[in-house]
């Protein structure tokens, strides 16, 4: 097993770049597929899901290559509507890539997506969106065969706003005919950064950032260039790590408005952030929290939990005896006890009341 050791007790300092958002980089890599022509993704990040999806896209016939921290995808040359279980398992969102092939194809046949460190993630809101549009879907056996001779827009109701769901409705709605209402949408900014591509290569698409995302009928899409927004959750997890360690870090290629959730919890905690055009710049020690400090958590806002319990568990030396409370937490009990297992030893008391998490340092 890999890991990495971490000497403490030294307050943070510098200045670091945040590169392009993973979460929002595959489903736009995946929406390259409704073009048929030459995309251009600006700022990807280089890491091993992003060359998961390329080659991914390589196997379905699509040429890919980078130049420098830009990606380059043609899909004119698209041979395949088939993805093998090995490229599948390689990572949990390759399940993306149904909505567009579909959409693209009229049919397409995968196995189930890989794993993920959190646990599993289940697809069925995806399905039942697709199936919403006229796809035929046999999922026997471990592997999707889906079918459509026709997409027919309608509205989708999603039982709960789930991103991925979201994403693959979007992408197949872009190949129906008429209009397609997604309706209890996931509204995090990755939503509306793959609306913004998607009306890039010509769709129409409105609403994405709110519950309710329109799509309107089929029309002929083209290539594009597009930059992928940065990274929040890498960008929260740097501040939240300077929080906690103490120190002045200065983060470049960064969205504030999507940090509002972190930012807001480091000043109520004593941090000074500053803000400016392109960057989010902490200021100063890390004062430490009051007896407790409560966190409000939310449904949307689950891929910042681990950077909030970085920020309360952090370094001793700057944080205050006391209890922290999560609120809206009850979503996150399996992936919370997964996390403390691997990752919060040294706390004496976690426990679970309804939808709060308290956590106690030892005295």
């Amino acid at each position: 097993m890999r890991y990495i050791t971490i000497e403490g007790g030294t307050p943070l300092r510098g200045e670091v770049a945040v590169q392009g958002a993973k979460n929002s980089v595959l489903p736009i890599l995946a929406a390259t597929l409704l073009s048929g022509d030459v995309c251009r993704i600006e700022g990807c990040p280089h890491l091993s899901d992003v060359d998961s999806a390329a080659d991914i896209l390589r196997y379905l016939g699509c040429a890919v290559q980078w130049d420098g921290d830009d990606l380059l995808v043609d899909s004119t040359t698209l041979t395949r509507c088939d993805i093998p279980q090995t490229l599948m398992r390689r990572m949990r969102s390759s399940v993306i890539f149904l909505g567009a092939i579909l959409a693209r194809c009229g049919w397409a046949e995968l196995s189930y997506p890989g794993g993920c460190e959190l646990g599993p993630r289940p697809i069925d809101l995806h399905l039942a969106a697709l199936r919403a549009l006229g796809a035929d879907i046999d999922d026997a056996g471990g592997t999707l065969r889906c079918r459509a001779r026709r997409l027919t827009g309608c509205q989708i109701v999603l039982a709960t706003p789930s991103v991925g769901a979201t994403e693959n409705a979007m992408l197949a709605a872009c190949g129906a005919e008429g209009e397609t209402v997604i309706c209890n949408a996931a509204r995090e900014p990755e939503i509306a950064d793959l609306q913004d591509f998607l009306c890039a290569m010509g769709a129409d698409v409105r609403g994405a950032g709110g519950s309710v995302i329109t799509v309107s009928p089929k029309r002929p899409l083209h290539g594009c260039v597009h930059r992928v927004i940065p990274d929040r959750i890498v960008a929260a997890t740097y501040l939240c790590a300077a929080a906690a360690a103490g120190g002045e870090v200065t983060l470049r290629n960064t969205e504030h408005r999507h940090l509002a959730a972190v930012t807001t919890v480091l000043d109520q905690a004593g941090c000074g952030v500053r803000c400016g055009l392109v960057f989010g710049n902490l200021l100063g020690e890390f004062l430490g929290f009051g007896n407790q400090l409560g966190l409000f958590v939310g449904r949307s806002r689950g891929d910042l939990l681990a950077d909030f319990l970085l920020l309360r568990t952090g370094s001793l030396e700057f944080l205050q005896r006391g209890t922290t409370n999560l609120v809206g937490a009850q979503h996150l009990v399996d992936q919370f006890d997964r996390f403390a297992t691997l990752a919060l030893g040294f706390l004496n008391n976690v426990s679970m009341f309804t939808n709060e998490l308290d956590i106690k340092h030892a005295s």
